[in-house]
């Protein structure tokens, strides 16, 4: 799937397509939507451009089509049960909004409206003064900023060096005999190395037969390795998790263990003053050789989330989960039956004022919900399906997780959580004519 790179996003002057362009009716059906991300296919006859949706009334959402004729499109409000149809309508580009994504030395930064909402390292980042360089790691997601600038995650911790804002490992593995750990770097037996953006030449090598990659989501596919526009934009990258062998050995020697893509995409949501932010991360990891890496019963590891610094120690920041969980009862005890939720926050204070992140769990993922791992005094969400019991990832099948993040100003809102956990779990129909 390719995508058109956009530096400009939506003016206020529609143009009619060459001839009768098609109809999109959107169903909410038993969901009230709001903030809505939906993602559709077009007929061929729309290319890949700017477009918008033009309602009855002559009003206008941004409408985003790649290469592929996937269309993209935030439905600012719909009741349940209701559905409405728009006709497609070529917009010519303004400039200053949408969501742009530029390359910043070994880094892409993402803003929204001009505003940095993520970067990611597509190199190693710098290391700290005095930490080894074992440490030293890439391929990860930081800072995350809320829609008012504020800061909510952390790099590199001193307690947990190994932390990186949003990143992804494995902890407790067995692998062609030895028991490689992902996740702690410091022990010097494994580690995850960046590989890099899309590009042909990348995807043939580190993902040849395609496992798993055909049920990510539309966009950047096939296409540039990382793309702008009115309604998203992102990137696609890859990892590879190399085991380094037993470091007490004379003949370790690394040994590549799985290859991994990302695909992030962050979205502008209809109001220029959206209270938060939203971005997904789909995840495809396949094994880089005929043997499978195995996953024991396990308290952490997967995708995880370092909160803000200043929310170290256990009374300066709380979680939230969607079963009404906080940091006293939502952590899966090591005796206890796993915790699971659809989402789960976590916020404290930045700068005097609350501010949080959200995990969004798809219901698609490998044993959804995901069993948590809240930490009890540091501030750190990981998903760990291990949890549930042992697990292989096999060259035939790989490992496939979706998540949807939300980055928020203010404490975190129940309700508005679970509409937004709701419209990601089950999206509005849309037909198309």
């Amino acid at each position: 799937m390719r995508h058109v790179l956009f530096s400009l996003a939506f003016g206020c002057c529609a143009l009619a397509l060459s001839g009768e362009g098609p109809t999109v009716t959107v169903a909410a059906g038993e969901l009230d939507r709001k903030d809505c991300i939906v993602n559709f296919a077009l007929p061929e006859v729309v290319a890949a451009g700017n477009y918008a949706l033009r309602d009855e009334a002559g009003g206008l959402l941004p409408l985003q089509v790649d290469g592929a004729h996937q269309g993209c499109f935030v439905l600012d409000q719909l009741k349940a049960g209701q559905s409405k149809t728009y006709s497609v309508v070529k917009q010519e580009p303004a400039a200053n909004a949408g969501v742009s994504v530029t390359k910043n030395g070994t880094a892409l930064d993402v803003t929204i409206d001009g505003k940095k909402v993520i970067s990611y390292f597509v190199e190693k980042s710098e290391l700290p003064k005095g930490y080894g360089p074992e440490f030293q790691r890439g391929g990860y997601i930081y800072p995350v900023l809320t829609p008012s600038g504020k800061l909510v995650t952390d790099d590199y911790p001193p307690a947990h060096k190994h932390h990186h804002s949003v990143w992804g490992a494995w902890t407790k593995t067995e692998f062609e005999g030895r028991h490689p750990d992902f996740w702690n770097m410091g022990a010097k037996t494994a580690t995850v190395e960046p590989l890099g953006l899309w590009s042909a030449e990348n995807a043939q090598k580190f993902f040849p037969d395609e496992v798993g990659r055909a049920s990510l989501p539309a966009g950047g596919h096939g296409g540039p390795p990382y793309w702008s526009g009115p309604v998203q934009g992102g990137f696609e990258a890859f990892h590879k998790y190399v085991d380094l062998g037993n470091p007490k050995a004379a003949d370790a020697h690394p040994t590549d263990a799985l290859f991994e893509d990302w695909r992030v995409n962050v979205y502008r949501l209809g109001a220029a003053d959206a209270k938060y932010r939203i971005f997904d991360i789909a995840i495809v990891q396949r094994c880089a050789s005929k043997s499978p890496l195995v996953l024991p019963t396990y308290h952490y590891g997967g995708l995880g989330i370092r909160g803000h610094r200043t929310w170290d120690g256990k009374d300066n920041c709380e979680y939230l989960t969607s079963e009404g969980k906080t940091r006293a009862t939502g952590n899966t005890k090591p005796e206890g039956k796993p915790e699971r939720a659809r989402w789960c926050n976590m916020s404290g204070k930045v700068d005097g004022e609350l501010a949080g992140i959200t995990l969004l769990d798809h219901p698609s993922n490998f044993r959804a919900p995901q069993p948590l791992r809240l930490h009890p005094t540091e501030p750190f969400i990981g998903t760990a399906p291990e949890q549930l019991g042992q697990f292989e990832i096999t060259p035939e099948k790989g490992y496939v997780a979706k998540y949807r993040l939300v980055v928020a100003d203010g404490a975190p809102n129940a309700a508005d959580l679970d509409r937004l956990w709701k419209d990601y779990a089950t999206p509005p129909v849309v037909t198309v004519k």
